[in-house]
């Protein structure tokens, strides 16, 4: 696939709304709007798998993919069809998971869960690298997320450091 225009990437990053098409095992498409759809770099697109089990399985079982991309202001859009790969593991993954069980031990410690978390902020030096870190995150919250923000930063406390998190409980009575 040639490089992506800059009025592409333009178009992707401030719309961030991507309708992703995939193919059903029986054949039938599947249309899932991703409002994560990022420029992964010049040639990529990426979206985060927040609850998608029937894209990303699709995906895994026919990698044929289609992304629209629409400015509804200027009336245009693009098309961007594809291989798609599903990335679920690496050091970001790693990294968090180890966050996050350092965040439920804190809790357990004070005698709590991880649902008395009632706010989380994730920094994060690559914000469209975000797939990895709520794949973690769903590893240990069901149910409801606790309030979220995702902020990307220029740099973290080590070079080695891809993400950090900061979580607020309440564990007091309601």
């Amino acid at each position: 696939m040639p490089a992506f225009t800059d009025d592409m990437k333009r178009v992707v990053e401030e719309q961030r709304l991507g309708f992703v098409a995939t193919v059903c095992p029986d054949g039938t498409p599947n249309l899932s709007p991703k409002g994560t759809t990022a420029v992964w770099d010049d040639e990529h697109l990426v979206f985060a798998n927040i609850r998608s089990p029937g894209t990303i399985a699709n995906l895994r079982a026919n990698p044929g993919v289609e992304v629209n991309v629409v400015d509804p202001f200027l009336r245009k859009g693009y098309r961007f069809k594809g291989i798609a790969s599903v990335l679920d593991s690496g050091p970001l993954y790693e990294q968090a998971k180890q966050i996050f069980m350092r965040i439920k031990r804190i809790c357990e410690g004070a005698g709590g869960s991880l649902d008395d978390i009632v706010k989380m902020t994730i920094f994060m030096i690559h914000i469209r690298n975000n797939t990895e870190v709520w794949r973690a995150r769903r590893e240990f919250f069901s149910g409801d997320f606790p309030a979220s923000t995702l902020v990307e930063v220029r740099s973290l406390a080590s070079p080695e450091t891809l993400v950090e998190i900061e979580a607020i409980a309440y564990l007091g009575k309601v």
